[in-house]
Parts: structure tokens; sequence; C-alpha cells
């Protein structure tokens, strides 16, 4: 939502509490909030507005608030889960507990992952001590391959599931009375949801499938304007708006490498459409920005360089980014947290690698070296 937009809306509920319609009251909360698919701080202004309406004399307006409290960052999130904890509304207050019972267990898993990936690298230092890096590697190598036989075998019994649901939503939005809480929000929502399973699925499956071995000579340029143009398709298919980003393209015409094309264009594309997303408003939206995409070659390797000047990230977020996990995201649902690690995957089955920097309000810089010849690192 707009600055002006929330300053309006403002002075209209500061001179009349009553002066907009609390249905319409609903829509403010959620132009501020629903459409929010990451954790996020509030502006100044947004902030104030939804101070005043969580003491709103409706406690649907309230309730709207307290659902949408795990996307708030850490100190609005307290702010208002204290406002709601004591509300007198038992369906308000109850919303509120859920969201710190979430906040709480989300926390906890957090930090339980992070011990069980350091004890795996223990284990792995271990290994590497008493036998050697071939075998620490081999052994690496061996609990990847049964991590993604797992993987796609899950992928392939929970795609019928997501079927299902997909066809049971879309039953109940053809069925239900328009006027009805479940068909006026919930089934959205939960088709929302199901959209975001089913990526989730296809990058499960993209990163267990085995990379190709097979190599052509291919302009990079070319696999550039490949993955843009996949990337603003996807942009373009949940009506979002990329026009306020401006990519600019440095990579010389006849700069060439023997590479698989599916694979790195499917790298490109994931490292282009993180730099998009850093100007991300709300789901819909863009800030205005730019992504600058270059390349050199020292004729042994090429290095492609993604930079962008968003939002950038903080150093605990670009410790975790370096790590690559897959699944591992801080985007909420915009973000599987597979498109990072299978860029990485794929340019490393070229003999290559991902290098990341990144600095709040500044941007993040992305530099990708690839092999001239592309050999297979399988």
């Amino acid at each position: 939502m707009r600055a002006a937009t929330i300053e309006s809306k403002l002075a209209e509920l500061r001179a009349d509490r009553e002066s907009i319609p609390w249905p319409n009251r609903i829509r403010l909360v959620n132009g501020l909030l629903g459409d929010a698919s990451r954790v996020r701080t509030l502006s100044p202004g947004a902030s104030e507005l939804l101070r005043l309406l969580a003491v709103d004399p409706k406690w649907e307006v309230r309730k709207e608030i307290a659902d949408h409290l795990p996307k708030l960052g850490d100190s609005d999130f307290a702010t208002f889960a204290a406002i709601f904890t004591e509300d007198n509304n038992a369906f308000v207050k109850a919303a509120a507990e859920r969201a710190l019972a979430g906040r709480r267990k989300g926390h906890l898993g957090s930090i339980k992952r992070a011990k069980g990936l350091d004890r795996m690298e223990d284990e792995l230092q271990k290994v590497e001590i008493r036998h050697g890096t071939k075998v620490s590697s081999l052994v690496r190598d061996m609990a990847q391959r049964l991590y993604e036989g797992l993987v796609g075998a899950s992928v392939h019994e929970m795609r019928s599931v997501v079927t299902t649901m997909k066809l049971d939503i879309e039953q109940l939005a053809r069925t239900g009375h328009p006027d009805e809480p479940a068909t006026g929000r919930i089934a959205p929502r939960l088709g929302k949801s199901v959209e975001f399973l089913e990526q989730l699925l296809d990058d499960m499956r993209d990163y267990t499938r085995a990379p190709s071995r097979e190599r052509a000579t291919e302009r990079l340029d070319d696999l550039f304007r490949h993955a843009m143009e996949m990337v603003r398709a996807e942009f373009s298919s949940k009506a979002r708006d990329v026009t306020p980003i401006t990519v600019v393209s440095e990579i010389p015409a006849d700069l060439t490498a023997s590479v698989s094309r599916v694979q790195i264009v499917l790298a490109l594309r994931n490292l282009l459409k993180n730099a998009h997303e850093s100007f991300m408003r709300d789901e819909v939206s863009f800030e205005e920005g730019v992504v600058r995409v270059s390349a050199e070659c020292d004729g042994e390797s090429v290095f492609i360089t993604i930079a962008d000047n968003g939002m950038g990230l903080e150093v605990v977020e670009l410790e975790a980014v370096r790590q690559f996990i897959p699944g591992k995201s801080s985007k909420g649902n915009l973000g599987t947290g597979f498109g990072l690690p299978i860029a990485r995957r794929n340019i490393r089955a070229h003999g290559g690698d991902i290098f990341i920097e990144s600095e709040v309000d500044v941007g993040t810089r992305v530099r990708v070296c690839l092999p001239l010849n592309g050999k297979a690192d399988v």
C-alpha cells in the first residue's frame, strides 16, 4: 500500500473511527498485510495505522490483524501480540495465542535444524580426519544421493494428494455461496497454499533430478535472454508487475561456454528471480530498482555477475544463504528454499561454483564461476 494512501486512511480514522465501514477496514488490514508473503517490518505510517485498527470497535477487524501476526517482524509481532492476548474477545485472543505458539515452535525448530546440521558437519569432519578427504567426500555424496532418493519418492506420493486437494478446493469455490466465509475467504487461501505446494514439489523434483552430462557450445547472452523470458513469464502468470525493475545486460555477444543449456538456463533463471524478488513491496508489486548482469573471461573460466540494489540481507541471513540448504527459505510462502541450491547444484555439475555478497539496503551480488570446458563434475 502506497504511503499517500496510508496517510489518507490515517487522517480519516483519526477524525472518525467509523468514517470507513468496518468491512472496508478489514480490507485495509489486508492491504497492509494480506498480500505479504514473507516476514516484514512495517513502515512508521503502516505501523501507526495498524495500531489504530488493533483497537477497532469491531472484533472482526482486530481478528483479521491477529490472523496475520506471523507475517510481522519480531518487534511489531511482540507489540501486537501483547495487545491481542489481552483482548476481551475470545476469537481475537485465540488467534493471537496461536500466532505466539507458532512463533515459538518455529524458533525452536530453527535451533534444532541448525544443531542437526552442525552435528552432521562435525561427523563429516571426524570422517575426514580419520579417513581422509576422499572418503569424507564419498560419504557426503552418498548421503546426498540417499536424500535425493527419499525426496524423489516423496514428491511422487505427495503429488497425487495435492491434485486431490486442488480438485476439492475448486469444487468448494464453484458450489459454495459467494457470501459465505468458506468461499469468500477460506477457498482462495487454500488455493494459494496448494499452489505453493505445487511449486515446492516442482522445485524438489528439479533438485533431485540427475544432472545431464551433455554439453554444447552456447552463447552466454542467449542463455541470459532465455532465463529472463522464464522469469518474466512466471511473474506475469501470477499478475506480478516487474516493470519498475530495470535489467541491464553487459554480457559480450561473442562470449561462449560449453554447457548443458537446460541446467545453466535454470540456474540463471533462479538467480535472476531472486534478484527481482529483492525489490518486492508485497506479493504483487515491486519497488524501483536495477538488476545488472555482466560477464567476463580469464581464458579458463567465465564469471557471470548478477547484482541488484535491492533490500539486501542481514549478516545472519547471508550466512544461512551461503549454506545452500535445500528447503530453507527466509521468504515465507514466496519461496520454496530450493531455487538457490538448484542453481548451485547445476553450476557445480559443470565444475563451477556460486559466491554471494550482500548488505542490507545496499543490495546483493552473486558471482557465478563457470569453466569454459563445462566438464561434468558428477
